[in-house]
């Protein structure tokens, strides 16, 4: 029995001992699969893990090569601005070289004058008081008498030097001012189509039908005495085909009365109720037209910002008329006038700009201010804030003396001469011109030394003779200042030429 139960127990610790062997072999093999397993996953994950990195790798591999190209860009472009800028430098190096030398060339010759100076001063001292010894030695004068005589006598021979060294001086000062005047005027001439037009004080309407006519008189003429009182123009009906003339010294109102005819005409509806409401509609919409004209023109020639009434009144100019053109066309001649010359000398052409647009805008208010249009323009330009540069360009811009003005006003007063000067710019009736002409001869004639005066070239040039017994040649030069002054001064013409003429005649008959 015992031993029954020994067999027993030890069949079942040997079945538990090999359940147990089996159990863990089949665990180990479990467990070996799982490491494998997570072996394979590990390698796999290290193999993706790689390929990322490999990919970011390459990607900021990429970025990098693609900073570096805009890097190198950039910094050719930086190179190519530095190269730029250091030859714009030696350019502006060169001419400040050259403006030196002319700068130490003038110096040289002033100080060559002031020399010169020097010694007819201390010739001047030299002979006054040479001239106080003898007076007093040998005519036995007063000292007051004395000093009278000296100072005749040095005045005189002042007189004679001095004008002698001008004349020379001017005639070199003027032959190269000429030379290069005519360079650079030829030059921005050459670079400005000229275009002008006549404006006159009339304008033809084209008509779709001759009934229209009809229609536009209407019964018993009431339809065309209504636009005539409600626009204030003219209309005229002759026997020009399809067409009729409006008729009116002012031009805005003369537009008016044209698109009104045009609306009528195109709606059909012709009676005085109707003029009456559509010339109100075209009267309103004026000012916005007149407004789109005047920033059309800034906008072109990029003038930059301008104040809403300064716009407006450069929009009215186109109405306004000058000469045989409208006031904004001679506007734009000058500009593109003063621009060329602006760019030959290099000058900024920024407020040469704005300056040659505007000189004249005072033409398109003077009819309520008092004044000459160039005060008017300027104080109006004054009051909206424009440039002091550009006002003080409009408001001299037709004087003749500007040795010390901004080289803008003398650019502006250049480029307006030359706009006013060119053929078909200027329409003058006879009396008008003979009624100057007669003026001019009269200033210069009044002048005790001058025996004869005649005006020609339309008035361009005044040749004088003088008596020769009452001046010397020196003092023609300061006659020729005088009269030009008394011209300027009454506004007779700009740019005319006085010739004075000092000869001798001796004459003897041979027996």
């Amino acid at each position: 029995m015992n031993y029954s139960l020994l067999y027993i127990f030890f069949v079942v610790v040997l079945s538990l001992g090999i359940f147990g062997f089996f159990f863990s072999k089949k665990i180990a093999q479990t467990q070996k699969k799982a490491l494998e397993e997570s072996k394979l996953q590990s390698e796999k994950i290290i193999a993706e893990t790689l390929k990322k990195s490999e990919e970011l790798a390459n990607n900021e591999r990429k970025n990098l090569e693609r900073l570096r190209k805009e890097k190198l860009l950039e910094l050719q472009k930086m190179e190519a601005r530095i190269r730029k800028k250091e030859e714009t430098l030696d350019r502006k190096s060169e001419s400040l070289e050259k403006r030196e030398k002319e700068t130490d060339k003038n110096l040289q010759f002033q100080k060559i004058q002031k020399e010169k100076l020097e010694e007819q001063l201390l010739a001047t001292q030299k002979f006054y008081d040479d001239s106080k010894r003898k007076l007093e030695e040998v005519a036995r004068l007063s000292m007051e008498e004395a000093r009278q005589e000296l100072r005749k006598s040095i005045e005189k021979d002042t007189r004679k030097t001095l004008a002698t060294e001008m004349r020379v001086y001017q005639d070199q000062v003027r032959q190269s001012a000429q030379n290069d005047a005519k360079s650079i005027i030829s030059t921005a001439i050459q670079k400005v189509v000229g275009e002008f037009v006549s404006d006159a004080c009339i304008s033809v309407v084209p008509l779709p039908s001759e009934d229209m006519k009809g229609r536009i008189i209407g019964r018993e003429g009431r339809n065309i005495r209504a636009i005539e009182q409600i626009t204030g123009v003219d209309i005229i009906i002759d026997d020009t085909p399809e067409a009729v003339v409006l008729s009116c010294f002012n031009p805005i109102r003369r537009e008016v009365a044209r698109l009104v005819l045009e609306s009528l005409m195109s709606d059909g509806r012709i009676h005085p109720a109707r003029i009456e409401e559509t010339t109100q509609k075209i009267e309103k919409e004026m000012d916005n037209h007149i407004r789109e004209i005047g920033e059309k023109v800034l906008l072109d020639f990029n003038i930059g910002k301008v104040h809403p009434e300064i716009v407006l009144a450069l929009g009215r100019l186109k109405f306004k008329t000058t000469g045989q053109q409208s006031v904004l066309q001679h506007s734009i001649e000058c500009l593109h006038i003063a621009e060329k010359m602006a760019l030959e000398i290099k000058y900024p052409t920024s407020i040469v700009k704005r300056a040659a647009l505007f000189h004249d805008i005072g033409k398109a208010i003077e009819e309520t201010v008092e004044g000459h249009h160039s005060d008017v323009g300027a104080d109006f330009l004054e009051h909206y804030g424009e440039l002091p540069e550009v006002v003080y360009a409009v408001r001299n811009h037709h004087e003749s003396f500007l040795q010390d003005a901004p080289m803008s006003t003398i650019l502006l007063s250049a480029a307006n001469t030359l706009s006013h000067l060119r053929p078909g710019a200027r329409k003058e009736n006879l009396e008008k011109s003979i009624q100057r002409m007669t003026d001019l001869e009269k200033i210069v004639s009044s002048h005790p030394a001058v025996e004869k005066a005649f005006v020609i070239q339309s008035g361009r040039e005044v040749r004088a003779m003088v008596y020769p017994d009452k001046l010397n040649d020196e003092a023609l030069i300061f006659l020729t200042q005088e009269l030009a002054q008394k011209i300027h001064s009454q506004n007779l013409t700009h740019g005319v030429t006085i010739t004075l003429v000092r000869e001798f005649r001796i004459t003897e008959v041979a027996r």
